[in-house]
């Protein structure tokens, strides 16, 4: 199985000013913010190839442009950018879960059963600095990510990356692992002739990046990042001759920019997205794709959620439309279906027994299923079966407003239950070393680094091999579930390649998810995006899925600045 480290790069990001009270202070600014943007920077026109990006909102920037370093632009504001001058050998789509674009690699094979993949390289790809690109630089990357594991922030387990010629590379792997083509698959690839040269490859800044991808950076500041086209780029010319990403410190900001037509790509917390598109007469777009899964992750080591019928209730009583309403308004999209796919994406994979399991509020039932299963009401208060009153934290990351805005509809719902609720929003660092730790009854999470497909979501939440005992610090599974089905069904995704044994296993899983409820599901995790098609052509839509829309969602983003045309 894939071992995974706790700090991962995520292509996925929450976007913050969710609450009731701020949503309605930022529809108050959304006008003033327009007019004094317009006098800053010039209107698109058809003649002109600059694609202005309204991309999540977060400055200063950090001049940092290092793909493998935790402080790359990916995490300290922008999002995803490093995919346009760093490439990887295959894309991978988040929107088509079946679609998979050979790019530095123009084939794959595997082989000795799974525990060998080999790739081979694309011909005539140069640097950007004009120095040829080959095998060598692939197996230089992976080998730098086993020499240091600060770099390996997908958590990559293998063997040994060898080039075994200049156009061949060959990795092995401890053991089989098919779905570990897409962590090795989307790896961003670095040359040996620049990065050889570094003492300390994770503190490196890299202001002068050299990549082989379709752009280079032409100015960074903790501003603006401009890129302009790469002439070295091995593939067809981009439209675009100049990307800029200037800093939006808020919704507000980035949402005027969007709505005036300053920027024509973007990926902010939108107000009222109906408002956007009606603003610009049919030309602005929207398209949220759900990506992964929002969910109520329940501390099972902890009594009495180590409890089925406690669970079983919880899961009945969960406002979930109400909980997206009052988080963002809906725009994500509550999950309806017990499994917890992310439909309509991952349909071929719903087992057919599920495909009208719905998630609905039954207070009734929760109740009854308490009583069956040994615990008791008295004065209207839920006891467990040990005679101790039921007492439950939920925790949720403060700078996730969000979630903080939905989560007193869970309190609500546990209160129904007769559960003595609380609700606590510690700071980013606070709470993510809780979850780590186990300390915590209830929260919400993500796996934001999800891929595209049911399996890695499940994984990443599900897998025992991620957790720790309460005290230690787990990869991801921070619910601390350790089932023997559970690993079984996961394990036999990862040992074959079989279409027909990965649906069975993901069956199994899903009867996990409906009978014995590890998890809690919410709402969709979906990647923003935003467009102007009065000034560009091209975009990704859902009758034309090429890739999400979301110019932070790496490495797929790359795709839409190649296929986007000015318009005229």
């Amino acid at each position: 199985m894939r071992g995974i480290t706790y700090m991962r790069r995520s292509p996925y990001r929450r976007h913050g000013a969710r609450s009731l009270v701020a949503l309605v202070a930022l529809g108050l600014a959304l006008a003033a913010c327009a007019s004094a943007l317009a006098g800053v920077r010039g209107h698109a026109t058809a003649a002109n190839t600059t694609l202005i990006v309204s991309n999540e909102p977060g400055g200063p920037y950090a001049t940092n442009f290092n793909p493998l370093s935790a402080g790359s632009p990916t995490l300290t504001g922008l999002g995803g950018e490093d995919s346009f001058v760093y490439e990887s050998l295959l894309q991978f789509n988040y929107a088509n879960s079946s679609q998979v674009t050979p790019w530095l690699a123009t084939k794959y094979a595997w082989s000795d059963g799974g525990k060998t993949l080999t790739f081979t390289i694309r011909k005539g790809v140069d640097w950007s600095d004009g120095k040829p690109f080959t095998a060598a630089d692939v197996a230089y990357t992976f080998n730098l990510l086993k020499k240091d594991p600060a770099l390996n922030l997908q958590g990559l387990v293998f063997t040994s990356a060898t080039a075994t010629s200049p156009y061949t590379v060959v990795i092995k792997l401890p053991a089989a692992n098919y779905p570990n083509l897409y962590y090795i698959g989307s790896q961003l690839i670095v040359p040996e002739h620049i990065w050889d040269k570094i003492k300390n490859p994770a503190n490196f800044l890299n202001t002068d990046p050299v990549g082989t991808g379709p752009f280079t950076v032409e100015s960074f500041t903790t501003q603006d990042l401009v890129l302009v086209r790469n002439p070295h780029y091995w593939g067809t010319e981009p439209a675009v001759t100049k990307v800029e990403f200037p800093a939006y410190y808020t919704n507000a900001t980035a949402d005027a920019a969007l709505d005036s037509n300053q920027a024509a790509w973007g990926s902010p917390f939108l107000v009222d997205p109906k408002s956007f598109t009606d603003s610009g007469n049919g030309t602005h777009v929207v398209w949220f794709p759900p990506v992964a899964d929002v969910m109520l992750v329940p501390n099972v080591k902890q009594y009495p959620l180590n409890l089925l019928p406690l669970r079983q209730a919880i899961n009945d009583a969960i406002n979930r439309p109400a909980f997206a309403h009052n988080a963002d308004l809906n725009e994500e999209g509550t999950i309806t279906n017990a499994t917890g796919l992310l439909l309509p994406r991952d349909s071929k994979f719903l087992a057919p027994q599920y495909a009208h399991s719905k998630l609905t509020v039954n207070i009734a039932a929760a109740k009854a299923k308490l009583r069956a299963g040994g615990f008791q009401y008295h004065g209207g208060k839920l006891f467990a079966p040990n005679g101790k009153a039921v007492k439950l934290t939920l925790q949720v990351d403060g700078g996730f407003s969000d979630w903080v805005a939905g989560a007193p509809t869970i309190v609500q719902n546990l209160d129904a239950l007769g559960i003595d609720a609380s609700l606590q929003a510690p700071s980013n660092t606070v709470y993510l070393s809780n979850l780590a730790s186990g300390k915590f009854d209830l929260g919400i999470w993500a796996q934001f680094s999800s891929g595209p497909g049911p399996f890695y979501q499940f994984d990443e939440f599900l897998d025992s091999s991620f957790t720790a005992p309460i005290g230690h610090s787990a990869a991801s599974n921070y619910g601390r579930w350790d089932d023997p089905a559970t690993n079984a069904a996961l394990s036999a995704y990862e040992a074959s390649d079989n279409p027909a044994v990965q649906v069975k296993s993901m069956y199994a899983i899903e009867k996990i998810m409906v009978d014995d409820v590890p998890l809690f599901p919410l709402e969709y995790q979906v990647a923003f995006g935003e467009d102007n098609t009065s000034q560009w052509t091209g975009w990704p839509t859902p009758s034309n899925p090429y890739a999400t829309l979301s110019p932070y969602v790496g490495n797929s983003n790359e795709l839409v600045l190649l296929h986007i045309k000015p318009k005229g």
